[in-house]
Parts: C-alpha cells; structure tokens; sequence
C-alpha cells in the first residue's frame, strides 16, 4: 500500500518508515514536511494512506483534512496526536479520518490500525507493482 508520512520531524518520519518497511505491504511515496508539499503531492500522486500528526504545519487542520480528502476520496487518513487530544480530535474530525491513535502508543498500535482499514483488506493485491517514491 502507498503511505505518505506528513510529519515536519525527520527522527519520526524515519521510524515510521522504518517500521512500515519492516512490516511489508506498505511503501512510503513521499514525506512531505508542510501543507504545501502534501497538497501538491496528493494533486499528481495517488495514496492508499495518509499518516499526519494532529501538529502538521498547516494554517488550519480541519480545511487541510477537508482538501485532501476532495483530492482523493478513498485515501485513509490517520491522524497521530498527545493523549490528551485523542478523543477531542476524534469528536472534531469524524470523517474522512479513519483513525486518532495517541503518540504515546503509536508504535504499538499502527500496525494493527493500518492492517484493520477497508484499504488494507481490498487493495493488498492490488498494488503489489511499486511506484516510485516522490521527491520533494
């Protein structure tokens, strides 16, 4: 499946993709460090899944979820976020986010997240051919 990590911290985007790679099934196609770049990216690039912190630098969070998920309609969204937010955001964002999971536990449960979304079960198959890896 094609993730793309939306995170402004290098050491994230690293483990994230460390563990998806570790993992299997999953290819990180862009990490996009801004709004800008992730707007433009899901213009011409299409995803599976879209991992972005709750604190993605963006002028409003709520209009930048609203953008994508009319650039792609079937894209997952997972939004990372403290503890203290989970439930506010999941409140706040009921769709198109598929999932709130806390930073605390993250790596604990993304796996197990990702592997329980409508994608994951459907388009296994679907995108064994790998695409290349967008450069930003």
């Amino acid at each position: 499946m094609r993730v793309i990590i939306a995170n402004e911290h290098y050491l994230l985007r690293e483990s994230l993709r460390m563990l998806l790679q570790t993992a299997g099934g999953y290819q990180v196609i862009a990490e996009p460090t801004d709004e800008w770049q992730l707007l433009n990216i899901l213009l011409d690039h299409p995803a599976d899944i879209l991992l972005c912190d709750s604190g993605f630098p963006c002028k409003d969070l709520a209009t930048m979820i609203a953008r994508a998920a009319e650039l792609q309609p079937k894209l997952e969204l997972v939004l990372f976020t403290e503890s203290l937010n989970a439930k506010s955001l999941r409140q706040r964002f009921p769709a198109p986010v598929a999932v709130v999971i806390d930073k605390d536990n993250a790596g604990d449960q993304l796996l197990h997240v990702l592997g329980q979304l409508p994608i994951s079960k459907t388009n296994t198959q679907q995108h064994q051919a790998q695409q290349p890896t967008v450069n930003i």
